[in-house]
């Protein structure tokens, strides 16, 4: 299979398969599901974008530590989509209070049109409907 190829296939692929599906199935209690979704992410893909999705396919994979994506102090992290993919890993592992302060994080920035502050907002509303969201200035 030629290199280009590869790349295709893995895109395409990856589409499909991103780091906030396999969320939904880990909270639908799909964990299996999830493991057979990220079989073919490897770290020596040949990734020409979506870099911070394929990273955090690999966290979710175990191939990453937590600290790899996001820093110490939470400054590592690339876009609000990847920020909220880890801020759903902690939501679909029983950290809520943590899950919550990503979020919030997320919220603050003024990037209301993004995949990820968009999907932190719902999230954050549904998971914490008492508190009400900071919701940015347009």
């Amino acid at each position: 299979m030629l290199d280009s190829e590869l790349n295709m296939g893995f895109l395409y692929g990856f589409t499909r398969l991103n780091p906030q599906r396999l969320s939904t199935i880990n909270l639908l209690g799909k964990e299996a599901e999830a493991e057979k979704a990220l079989e073919s992410i490897h770290k020596d893909m040949n990734v020409i974008e979506n870099m911070a999705y394929h990273r955090l396919c690999l966290f979710y994979k175990g191939e990453l530590a937590l600290e790899e994506i996001t820093g110490e102090d939470f400054s590592n992290i690339m876009n609000d989509a990847a920020a909220y993919g880890v801020g759903n890993w902690y939501l679909y592992n029983g950290q809520r209070d943590v899950a919550k302060q990503v979020f919030e994080q997320i919220l603050e920035n003024k990037t209301w049109a993004s995949f990820g502050h968009i999907a932190a907002e719902a999230d954050f509303v549904r998971e914490f409907s008492e508190l009400e969201p900071s919701l940015s200035d347009s």
